[in-house]
């Protein structure tokens, strides 16, 4: 539990230097693997995945996706997280050779395993057995919740250092249990304005189609995406919303 707490603040902290060496790696996959903690998890991922390790590009060809390596990441932590079953060099150009990249076994993997906006994030591993998060996409949408911390430091609200670390802690505990709840959070009270931005922009582009049934679909597609739930006052609202429309 000590190495697991230590890792924590190594990452919390970015007081520690990571070397680019199997060994390491292989120690900081397992110790996440062991500790199951998600807000270390996601400040691991945060810490090597952080700087736009991979991108996906369109292919103008075929207009299919494909991955690029962008370089200047921590390549053997990056290959001790990721999927198993996944071989970066087939999925990534500039992580090996061409002439790998385009071999008939990486050709064939691709199809298997469209290009992943996660780098292939081994997720799954790390995180409690009971969890909420069953698609890349809710790993992602926590991730951002949890890194967009930006209101506790507006300059406009003018918190206080007390306020702001009540501010930081309430985020850390609203991931938690956007990750492991069994009763999902509402999206309106955990995500605020940015649940209420969605809506709108739900709204404003079926504002002349009348088929607010599609609204809705959208926003508890949002809600199951964000880890969160739609409750019967949100879903109220909205039905009132369509009535003034239609008439």
């Amino acid at each position: 539990m000590k190495r697991v707490i230590t890792l924590a603040l190594c990452l919390l902290t970015t007081s520690c230097t990571f070397v680019d060496n199997t060994e390491q790696a292989k120690e900081i996959a397992s110790r996440l693997e062991a500790s199951k903690d998600v807000i270390t998890s996601i400040e691991t991922y945060n810490t090597f995945y952080g700087s736009r390790c991979f991108t996906t590009n369109k292919n103008e060809r075929t207009g299919d996706d494909y991955g690029v390596y962008n370089g200047g990441c921590n390549r053997s932590v990056l290959k001790e997280l990721s999927q198993p079953q996944i071989d970066l060099g087939c999925m990534y150009k500039n992580w090996a050779t061409d002439e790998y990249y385009n071999s008939d076994k990486c050709i064939t993997q691709r199809r298997k395993h469209p290009a992943s906006e996660s780098g292939f994030f081994d997720y799954k591993r790390f995180l409690p057995k009971d969890n909420n998060v069953n698609s890349e996409e809710n790993w992602m949408n926590l991730v951002e919740f949890y890194r967009d911390k930006d209101y506790c430091e507006s300059e406009y609200d003018e918190l206080t250092t007390s306020e702001k670390q009540a501010c930081t802690d309430f985020n850390k505990i609203a991931t938690l249990q956007l990750a492991t709840a069994k009763t999902k959070l509402k999206c309106k009270d955990v995500y605020k304005k940015r649940f209420h931005e969605a809506v709108g922009q739900f709204i404003v582009v079926c504002v002349y189609c009348n088929d607010f049934e599609a609204v809705k679909n959208s926003v508890y597609k949002w809600g199951e995406e964000h880890l969160c739930s739609i409750d019967n006052e949100w879903d109220a609202g909205l039905n009132d919303l369509a009535f003034y429309n239609r008439h």
